[in-house]
């Protein structure tokens, strides 16, 4: 009775004598054979509820059914969930995420409506499986060709939570964040993409130097992922900009070469960094000759 499922319980022997004796006394073979996830007694999701989400993940990985009776204790054992640790749900959550299909596996938590008894207002939807296959297919031609495309089938945690709690307001979120105990530096970039969605709008109005500073301060996670969680928001633009230009673009001169220009450690080294970072981005600064000039006049101020 220990066990979750019924094709979960076979065992062979491997003695000589007896090897390849199959020993299945619950069915397991023929529900295997049925592609059946079973579960031994009625009370299997008292005992563990997350065998629930269990069920849904093999359901999917396997390309097998929940038989309806499984169904059926499933409905009635639901909120048990509620009692559950966010240790264990997170653990849970983080099985998924390494799943070959993780949407497939979300869509049909959604149907059984598990996601809402363990968090309110939690669900998944087609907006959050689009935004997974982009993210993915971004990862995949970020950290390689097609063919070791199943060296790179799971994407960062931090991106996998982002999409899952993308329709949470604030307030949910942070609730959402304590409920399953995440990281500090998780619950952090989660918490950084709702102020990120909502700079969104300004961003387009701002000079080219105000905008980069305003990006400068979120993880990059926050900001791939506002690319393919928000396609046609106002202000996306800015943030495809920053990426592929204004991000790296920074002064060739560093605080040693300001110290060999006589200028004094502190504060200044960065007003001066700034002013010259400023100058790349809105295109007063061309080259590295163009840089030194420009330096040459800015320091005139300070002598």
């Amino acid at each position: 009775h220990r066990r979750d499922f019924t094709i979960n319980t076979m065992a062979m022997r491997l003695n000589s004598r007896h090897h390849g004796e199959l020993y299945d006394f619950w069915g397991g073979l023929a529900d295997l054979k049925q592609k059946r996830i079973r579960v031994l007694h009625s009370l299997s999701f008292v005992d563990d509820p997350t065998r629930m989400l269990r069920a849904a993940r093999f359901e999917q990985r396997f390309h097998f059914h929940i038989e309806s009776r499984t169904l059926v204790l499933i409905k009635e054992a639901c909120d048990l969930l509620h009692q559950v640790s966010g240790d264990r749900l997170r653990h849970e959550f983080n099985l998924i995420f390494q799943e070959d299909d993780p949407p497939a596996v979300f869509h049909r938590l959604e149907e059984l409506q598990l996601l809402a008894a363990i968090i309110p207002d939690l669900h998944w939807g087609k907006d959050q499986t689009a935004a997974w296959q982009k993210i993915f297919r971004t990862s995949a031609v970020q950290h390689g060709p097609a063919e070791k495309k199943k060296e790179i089938k799971t994407m960062p945690f931090e991106l996998c939570w982002l999409i899952l709690f993308r329709e949470l307001d604030s307030a949910g979120l942070k609730a959402a964040c304590s409920r399953l105990k995440l990281p500090a530096k998780i619950s952090r970039i989660l918490i950084d993409q709702n102020e990120l969605t909502s700079l969104l709008p300004d961003l387009a109005a701002l000079p080219v130097d105000e905008a980069v500073k305003s990006l400068d301060r979120f993880d990059e996670t926050n900001l791939e992922a506002a690319l393919a969680l928000y396609p046609e928001k106002k202000g996306i633009e800015i943030i495809q900009k920053y990426l592929d230009n204004w991000k790296n673009m920074r002064p060739t001169i560093n605080g040693r070469d300001l110290e060999r220009m006589g200028i004094p450690r502190g504060p200044l080294f960065r007003t001066i960094l700034d002013e010259v970072r400023k100058a790349w981005l809105t295109g007063e600064i061309q080259d590295a000759a163009g840089e030194r000039e420009f330096l040459k006049k800015y320091l005139e101020q300070f002598r």
